[in-house]
Parts: structure tokens; sequence; C-alpha cells
């Protein structure tokens, strides 16, 4: 399950709506084989740009460009997306220093290919 923690993960950001509020997350490895490869990921929209919750200002999103982040054992790093709208929605992100937890949320839904 960690061997994919060395690859690289890549998420082409493709459409917005709204919400309600990595390796896909809530997929278990059997799962993941079955898995269509669209993601759904929960980002805040200030203005007109679409930023990470969590990361806020240092992760910024744009429709219709890839994004890349190598995959990192420990939540060290990679691309985080959910499998369907409603595990979405379900996801629960931390307040974090620098993040931007109370701004409006948007669901951007992700093109996604691995390895993962």
């Amino acid at each position: 399950a960690r061997a994919a923690a060395t690859r690289r993960a890549v998420c082409a950001m493709a459409s917005g709506g709204q919400s309600s509020s990595s390796a896909a997350a809530g997929l278990g490895s059997g799962l993941l084989e079955a898995w269509d490869g669209v993601g759904y990921k929960v980002v805040a929209k200030v203005g007109g740009r679409y930023l990470s919750v969590w990361a806020g200002e240092e992760a910024e999103y744009v429709l219709g460009a890839t994004a890349r982040q190598l995959a990192r054992a420990g939540h060290g790093g990679g691309l985080y997306v959910c499998p369907s709208p409603a595990a979405a929605a379900r996801h629960r992100i931390p307040a974090r220093r620098g993040g931007l937890f109370i701004a409006p949320r948007v669901l951007l839904r992700c093109f996604c290919e691995g390895p993962f």
C-alpha cells in the first residue's frame, strides 16, 4: 500500500459545482482497480481562484490545468481526492493556520491518473 508513496499523482481540474461543505480518499486497494479515475476535491473559492482548504495560498487549482505533486508517506505530499461527490461532502478537513477553513467551498471534478 505504501509502494505508491514515491510515485506522482496527476489531477486535471475539470469543472466546479457547489458543495455542502489522495490516492482517492476512501478507496481500499480492491476498489482502486475498479475506480474510473474521476475524483472530487473540495476547495476554497476566493474571488475567482480555487485554493486548497488545507494549504491555503500555497496550493491553487486552475480549471483545465494539470496539478501534480509527489506522493509521500504519512500524508507528507500528494493530491487527495474523493471517489464521489457524496464522499467529498462528508470528508472532514481540519482547521490549520494558513488554511482557508472558513472560506466558501466548491467541489471540483478531477480526471486523475497515477500510478497511485
